[in-house]
C-alpha cells in the first residue's frame, strides 16, 4: 500500500510573492514616472519665461503705445504682461519642482525593484524540510491565510508608491491663493529695508552701499524697470531679498502685492479683511487707505489699513493670520507704521476715543500686551531702540516723548514739550544716534536730544535743545549718518551735529533750483543724502560739514512714499508712486517689468 506524501510548501514562499509583487509595482511606477518626465520634458518650451513670444509681442506693442502717448492703453497692456509673466513663471517652477521630485520617485522605485528581486530570488534557491504538521493541523488554510496576507502586502506598497506618483504629478499646481512657488533666497537680515524709513527707522541702509545718483522716470535714463500698481497708497515698499512688498487701497478692496525686486514681474497678491468703502474709514484722498507702510522679517510680512485690518503672510503669499482692530477715527485718516521687536508686532493705534500701542505674537496675531495712550491723535511710527539698559519702543504726540518697555508695554519715560495744531498732526518719528533719541518739534522749529536711560529723573533728561532758523518740514522724520543729523526745510536743508545739536550748516537753493518739500521723508546711503520734493524729484546731497548738491532728478511725476534702498550691493532704488512702482539702478537700460 502507497502512502501519500504531503505537498512541500516553505513557510517564507509567501513573502516570495510579497518581494515579486513590490518588484513589479516599483518597476511600473519607475516606467510611468520616466514616460511623464520625458513627456514634460519635450513640452519644457511652455513654461520658458525669458522666451516667450507673446510676451515679446506685447512688449512690442507697450512701447509703441508709450511712444504714441496712449498711456491708459500702456498700461492695460502693462498689466497683461504682467499677469502673462506671472501665469508662465508660475509654471516654470512648478514645471523644474515636478522634475525634480520625479528624478528622485523614479531613483528610488528603481532601487525598491532591483532589491525586491534579489530578494525573491534568494527566497526562491532555498529549500528546506518542510516542517512536521502536528496532528489535526489544517495547513491548507493556514497556506491559504498566508497568501492572502502577500496579496494584501502587495497591494499596500503598491498604494503607497502610487500615492507617492500622485503627489508628484500634482506637487506644486499653482495655488488658489495666488502664493508663488518661486523660492526665497537666503539674505543678511541686517541688508533688508524692512519698515518705515528703513531697518533701523532713521532713514540709513547698514553697511556699504552704492544707490544710484543720477536718472530720468520721464526719459528713462538709468530705470531699470517701472510697473503699474493695481491699487494707490501713501506707504512705501520693503523689501527682503528679491521680494518687494507693496499696500494698495481704495473704496472697493485693500491687497497686498510682492514683486520680484529683479524685474518688478508680481510674484503674488492678497486681499486683505473687507471693502473700506463698507465701513467709516477716515480718508481724505485713496491714497490714505494704505498710508502705512507694510514691515517685514526672516518669516512674515505684516501689513496694516486704515481701516483698522492688520495681516500676516509668509513670504510667498500664504496668509498666517488677520484681524480686525477696528476702525481708527481720526482727522486725516491712520497712517502709523508697524514695527517689529522679539517676535511681535507692534501698533500705534490711534483714533477719537482710544489711544493705544498694541503687541501682538507675530506667530498668531493674538495680543501680547497693550498701553493706554492718554495723548491726542499721532501719525508718526514708534521707533524701537537698543539701549544699555534693554529695548524700548517710543512714540511722540503734542503731548510729549513716551518711552515704553519693549517686553510688556509698561511706561518707563516721559518727556512734555511738543507743539503740534489743533488736531495734533505729528507725523515725524524720533530717531537714535549716538545713545541719544533726537526729536523733532516742527511747529516751534525745534530739535531736542533725549537720554533714555529709565534710571534718569525726567525733569533731567533732556541733553539739549535748539530752535532753529529755517523752517521744518512737518511730515519729515530726519535721518542720520552717525555723526550729524540731517533734517528737510520747508525749502531747503538743515545739518546739525548729532552731539551737541549745534547746526553745521543750512542751505535754501534759489533762482531755478528752487526746492520746495512734499509729505515724504528722507533716506541715507552710499555717503549720500537723497531728499524727496513735492513735485516728484529727488534731491541727492553729499553728507557732511558742507552743503554739496550732486544732482536733482526727476521722477516724472508726483509721488509722497519714502523711497527705499535695496539689492545686495545697496545699489537700487525704489520710488513708489500713487500708481507705478520704479526700481532705478546705475547704468540700468529698462526691463521686464515695463517701460516708463
Amino acid at each position: 500500500m502507497t502512502t501519500a506524501v504531503p505537498r512541500s510548501y516553505p513557510q517564507w514562499a509567501p513573502w516570495r510573492v510579497v518581494a515579486i509583487g513590490v518588484a513589479i509595482a516599483a518597476g511600473l511606477i519607475a516606467v510611468i514616472t520616466l514616460l511623464v518626465m520625458s513627456y514634460s520634458y519635450y513640452q519644457r518650451t511652455v513654461y520658458t519665461p525669458l522666451d516667450h513670444a507673446r510676451i515679446a509681442e506685447l512688449r512690442q506693442t507697450h512701447l509703441d503705445k508709450l511712444d504714441a502717448g496712449e498711456m491708459d492703453a500702456a498700461d492695460e497692456i502693462s498689466e497683461t504682461i504682467r499677469q502673462i509673466d506671472l501665469d508662465v513663471r508660475t509654471a516654470f517652477f512648478a514645471h523644474q519642482q515636478r522634475m525634480h521630485i520625479g528624478a528622485w520617485l523614479m531613483l528610488i522605485s528603481v532601487a525598491v525593484c532591483v532589491g525586491a528581486i534579489k530578494l525573491a530570488r534568494k527566497l526562491g534557491q532555498q529549500a528546506p524540510m518542510p516542517p512536521e504538521i502536528p496532528p489535526g493541523a489544517r495547513p491548507i488554510e493556514r497556506i491559504a491565510r498566508e497568501m492572502a496576507t502577500a496579496r494584501w502586502s502587495v497591494a499596500a506598497v503598491g498604494l503607497l508608491l502610487a500615492g507617492l506618483c500622485g503627489g508628484w504629478i500634482t506637487a506644486n499646481l499653482p495655488p488658489s491663493t495666488g502664493a508663488s512657488s518661486e523660492p526665497t533666497a537666503p539674505v543678511d537680515p541686517a541688508r533688508q529695508w524692512t519698515r518705515y524709513h528703513g531697518p533701523t527707522g532713521d532713514g540709513a541702509i547698514s553697511g556699504e552701499s552704492n544707490p544710484p545718483i543720477q536718472w530720468d522716470g520721464k526719459a528713462g535714463a538709468n530705470i531699470a524697470w517701472v510697473v503699474p500698481l493695481e491699487l494707490p497708497g501713501h506707504s512705501s515698499p520693503v523689501v527682503w531679498g528679491d521680494r518687494v512688498f507693496v499696500s494698495g487701497g481704495s473704496k472697493q478692496a485693500q491687497k497686498l502685492m510682492c514683486l520680484s525686486l529683479s524685474d518688478g514681474h508680481l510674484l503674488w497678491e492678497q486681499t486683505v479683511g473687507k471693502a473700506p468703502g463698507t465701513r467709516n474709514v477716515t480718508a481724505y484722498d485713496e491714497s490714505v487707505f494704505a498710508a502705512p507702510t507694510p514691515t517685514v522679517d526672516t518669516d512674515r510680512v505684516y501689513v496694516l489699513y486704515a481701516s483698522g485690518d492688520a495681516a500676516a503672510f509668509t513670504h510667498d503669499g500664504k496668509p498666517v493670520w488677520s484681524i480686525e482692530l477696528g476702525v481708527p477715527v481720526n482727522s486725516y485718516g491712520h497712517a502709523s507704521s508697524p514695527v517689529l521687536t522679539d517676535g511681535l508686532l507692534v501698533l500705534q493705534f490711534d483714533g477719537e476715543k482710544a489711544h493705544d500701542l498694541i503687541a501682538l505674537d507675530t506667530a498668531t496675531g493674538k495680543e501680547a500686551w497693550r498701553t493706554d495712550r492718554p495723548v491726542k491723535a499721532s501719525w508718526s511710527t514708534p521707533t524701537v531702540i537698543d539701549t544699555p539698559t534693554g529695548r524700548q519702543i517710543v512714540t511722540i504726540s503734542i503731548d510729549g516723548v513716551v518711552s515704553v518697555d519693549a517686553a510688556d508695554g509698561k511706561v518707563l519715560w516721559r518727556v512734555p514739550g511738543i507743539g503740534g495744531d489743533a488736531d495734533g498732526a505729528v507725523a515725524a518719528a524720533p530717531i537714535y544716534v549716538g545713545g541719544q533719541l533726537i526729536a523733532m518739534d516742527p511747529y516751534m522749529n525745534e530739535l531736542m536730544a533725549i537720554n533714555p536711560d529709565p534710571a534718569v529723573d525726567d525733569a533731567q533728561r533732556v541733553v539739549w535743545k535748539h530752535e532753529y532758523e529755517p523752517e521744518f518740514a512737518s511730515l519729515a522724520t530726519p535721518v542720520t549718518d552717525g555723526q550729524r543729523v540731517y533734517l528737510i526745510g520747508a525749502y531747503g536743508f538743515v545739518c546739525i551735529e548729532a552731539a551737541t545739536g549745534k547746526q553745521v550748516w543750512m542751505h535754501e537753493p534759489e533762482g531755478d533750483e528752487v526746492y520746495s518739500a512734499g509729505m515724504n521723508s528722507a533716506v541715507l546711503g552710499g555717503g549720500r543724502w537723497y531728499v524727496p520734493d513735492g513735485q516728484g524729484k529727488i534731491w541727492v546731497l553729499a553728507t557732511g560739514d558742507k552743503y554739496q548738491l550732486l544732482a536733482a532728478n526727476p521722477l516724472g511725476e508726483a509721488f509722497t512714499s519714502t523711497p527705499a534702498i535695496t539689492g545686495a550691493a545697496g545699489d537700487r532704488l525704489l520710488i513708489r508712486t500713487p500708481k507705478k512702482l520704479y526700481c532705478i539702478a546705475t547704468d540700468a537700460a529698462g526691463a521686464a517689468g515695463g517701460q516708463p
